[in-house]
């Protein structure tokens, strides 16, 4: 069903569950949410913190919709996001990145 290049919604989820999508997708940027940031200044912190990290190519907290979006070398993706999740709690101790 689908033109070449392009994927149907159907493997998409596909990929998207499987194991294997770290190999068939390079895994560079991840948007995901961040639970029980209580303020927009929070947010600002935590985004300041992040992008300090060794390998962030980008970083952006959005308060309102309550997610952060991390880039990073695909040699230290894994370790950054951790990093990460460590320094949102360090600000903020009852907030989470959810993955």
């Amino acid at each position: 069903d689908s033109l070449y290049g392009e994927i149907t919604p159907k493997m998409a989820v596909a990929v998207g569950q499987s194991n294997a999508c770290r190999i068939l997708i390079p895994v560079n940027k991840c948007e995901t949410l961040v639970a029980g940031v209580s303020a927009a200044s929070v947010s600002a912190l935590i985004e300041d913190a992040v992008k300090k990290l060794d390998g962030v190519v980008f970083v952006s907290v959005n308060f309102m919709k309550s997610s952060i979006t991390i880039e990073a070398d695909d040699s230290v993706f894994d370790n950054v996001v951790l990093a990460a999740a460590k320094e949102c709690r360090k600000i903020e101790p009852d907030a989470t990145i959810v993955f």
